[in-house]
């Protein structure tokens, strides 16, 4: 899944820095993930029709998509905000 695997990269590219921050972003990360169960349109309507984006970070947004009829949320993309998207 790209969304994990944007979340190890840049856990280790911050890290390389500063490990407490990178710790921290990863919290974050998995908090704002969790909390999308209970409230999926919390973030605003995404770049690409049929997803939703939510500002984590200054620098951060999580991309996912709502499953309404399943109650489901599933996180796409965790991308830096300044990458070009799509």
């Amino acid at each position: 899944m790209l969304a994990s695997q944007d979340r190890k990269r840049i856990r280790e590219y911050i890290a390389e820095q500063n490990l407490m921050a990178a710790i921290e972003l990863d919290e974050r990360i998995g908090y704002s993930a969790s909390n999308l169960a209970g409230q999926p349109y919390k973030g605003r309507n995404g770049r690409v029709e049929g997803t939703r984006e939510l500002v984590i970070h200054p620098h951060f947004v999580l991309v996912y998509e709502v499953d309404s009829q399943w109650g489901k949320v599933y996180i796409l993309r965790v991308l830096h905000t300044a990458q070009k998207w799509p």
